[in-house]
């Protein structure tokens, strides 16, 4: 019996291996029955890239409040990253908290830092030779602000766009900030003036022996050369620092506060200044990037506002004012409606709404 169980155990083990040993047959699946591959998983989504911030610094008083709101809203409404914009509103200490109701009112406080301008910075040294019901304020110290941004700027900030308040932007600013258009050495870049009254033969009689001698003789003005529009200008601010522009202003400045004649060196305000210290130092713009006059020339062809990429109303005739030129291009951002109502929350007093509202 032992025997017999042991042999058929024995059979069956053999059985087991033949069978293990066996090549299994190959069993198709019809093509219709075939199990579906599982997907690999999407690769992530690569996070929104946004460009780096762009600087944009305008200075501006009371009456130029709806023009910041025109910038602001126009500068953001053209990019295609609106929220890249950083804006530095720099004005006078005592509008500090009127610029604070204009902002609300606006609804723009959240897009644009605030920065007061320190009276003592500006007060002695400005000298102006115009007729305000022309040229506007030129004797404002935020016109003079543009040379001491190193100063009112934070630190990190290393290249702005300045922008005066009169302005409506139509295309991306960004395009600005493209390397090209600032290279090495130049610490500015800005719109050249092709009209020859605009060159520097302008300053020659009262500057250029002055000019030669801050240089040392190794440098003499170009009285051909062009000037620029310095309502609108890219700068380079290390550029700025290294080449000390800040105190060039104020030597030009101060020589002028201390000429003789009833002008000094020059009529105006702050554009001969930036163009003596900028003199061989600054970069052409494409013309369309700043398409001025319109405050103050009523015929400008329709064709060149259309395709400029920067309208500026330089002169008196504001867009926003009741007599302003070319007022649409503006109204299309800042209504007049909303102009006078905001002008009514920032003059609290009666006689100050009347007055200015």
């Amino acid at each position: 019996m032992r025997q017999a169980v042991k042999t058929l155990w024995l059979a069956l083990t053999a059985f087991a291996i033949v069978l293990l040993l066996s090549p299994r047959p190959h069993v198709k699946i019809k093509p219709s029955l075939q199990p579906s591959p599982t997907p690999p998983p999407p690769p992530p989504s690569p996070p929104p890239t946004t460009p780096f911030i762009l600087d944009i610094v305008v200075a501006a008083d009371t009456p130029l409040f709806p023009g910041v709101a025109g910038l602001v809203r126009s500068a953001r409404a053209s990019s295609e990253y609106p929220e890249s914009l950083q804006f530095h509103w720099i004005t006078l200490k005592a509008d500090m908290d009127a610029a604070r109701d204009s902002l609300r009112c606006y609804g723009l406080d959240t897009f644009v830092r605030l920065i007061a301008l320190p009276p003592e910075l500006l007060a002695s040294r400005i000298r102006v030779s115009a007729d305000p019901a022309v040229t506007g304020k030129l004797a404002s110290p935020l016109n003079f602000v543009r040379f001491y941004l190193p100063q009112l700027l934070p630190s990190s900030v290393e290249r702005v766009l300045y922008l005066d308040a009169d302005i409506i932007v139509k295309a991306d600013v960004h395009a600005l900030f493209e390397p090209s258009l600032l290279p090495p050495p130049y610490a500015l870049a800005a719109v050249p003036r092709p009209e020859a009254h605009f060159r520097y033969s302008r300053y020659a009689k009262k500057c250029a022996a002055l000019f030669a001698a801050r240089h040392g003789g190794r440098e003499t003005l170009n009285v051909s050369a062009q000037t620029f529009n310095a309502g609108v200008a890219l700068i380079d601010l290390r550029r700025w620092r290294a080449a000390n522009l800040t105190s060039e202003a104020a030597w030009w400045m101060d020589q002028h506060k201390k000429a003789s004649g009833t002008s000094g060196l020059w009529a105006l305000g702050s554009q001969p200044v930036m163009h003596l210290i900028m003199h061989g130092r600054w970069a052409p713009l494409p013309p369309s990037w700043n398409f001025d006059g319109l405050g103050r020339v009523a015929n400008l062809q329709k064709a060149a506002m259309e395709s400029a990429k920067l309208l500026h109303w330089t002169g008196r005739k504001k867009p926003w004012l009741g007599d302003g030129l070319h007022q649409s291009a503006f109204t299309r951002h800042v209504g007049r409606a909303e102009v006078k109502s905001c002008c009514y929350r920032i003059h609290k007093r009666a006689q100050d709404a009347a007055a200015n509202c």
